[in-house]
Order: C-alpha cells, then structure tokens, then sequence
C-alpha cells in the first residue's frame, strides 16, 4: 500500500472516531440540558433548592466544556452563562429575577446541541 492510501486511511478512521465521540457527546449534552430545564422549571414555580441547582450547575459547566471541545463556541458560552446564572440565583425563590433571559438562553443551547453545528472562524 501506498503511504498516501495509508495516510488517508489512517485519517479517515481518524476523523470517523472525532465524528463518533461528538455524537454521543452531543446527546450527552442535550440530557445535561434537560437537568438545566427541570431546575429552571422549578425556580420559575417553587423555587430552586440546592439538590436541583447543584446538579444543574455541574451539567451546564459539563456542557460548557464539550461544546468548547468540539469547536461549538456559542453552545459553550450560553452554557456558561447559565452556570453563573444558576450558582447565583436565590434559592426558594419563585421566578427569581433574570429566568426569563435564562430560559431563552437554555432554549438557544437546546437548538444549537440539536443541530450540532459549529461556528468557523
């Protein structure tokens, strides 16, 4: 075999297992996401007690951090916004102030892991 076919293959099965790792990522994350809108969910009815903010603080910075890695900027920084959001919300506090731009936030983050696209540039 040519050390052109051999390269080339070598970066196709490359390129096949990075195409593998941020599908599953992405449908790790869109899960992370629905722990973020279950706690959204509640702050906006009953408040937000800490054995729902903790967790979805930690799938946000989770989220933050893959969608970093895989190149998908913006789905990294609406995730991180809405860590800082929900590690300063007030808990027990129904519809605390700011949930509102949170929530857009979460749904934005929701559309970008569903399409998977990434930004260039």
């Amino acid at each position: 075999m040519a050390p052109e076919q051999s390269a080339g293959d070598a970066d196709a099965a490359l390129q096949s297992v990075l195409t593998s790792l941020e599908s599953s990522a992405r449908h790790a994350n869109l899960a992370r996401s629905r722990v973020i809108a279950d706690a959204l969910q509640a702050a906006a009815t009953s408040g937000l007690g800490e054995e729902q903010r903790t967790p979805a603080a930690q799938a946000a910075h989770q989220i933050a951090g893959s969608a970093g890695t895989f190149g998908h900027r913006r789905a990294s920084r609406l995730a991180a916004a809405l860590e800082q959001y929900l590690l300063g919300v007030a808990l027990e506090t129904a519809d605390p102030p700011g949930l509102a731009e949170a929530r857009l936030e979460l749904g934005d983050l929701q559309d970008d892991l569903a399409g998977g696209q990434r930004e260039t540039g």
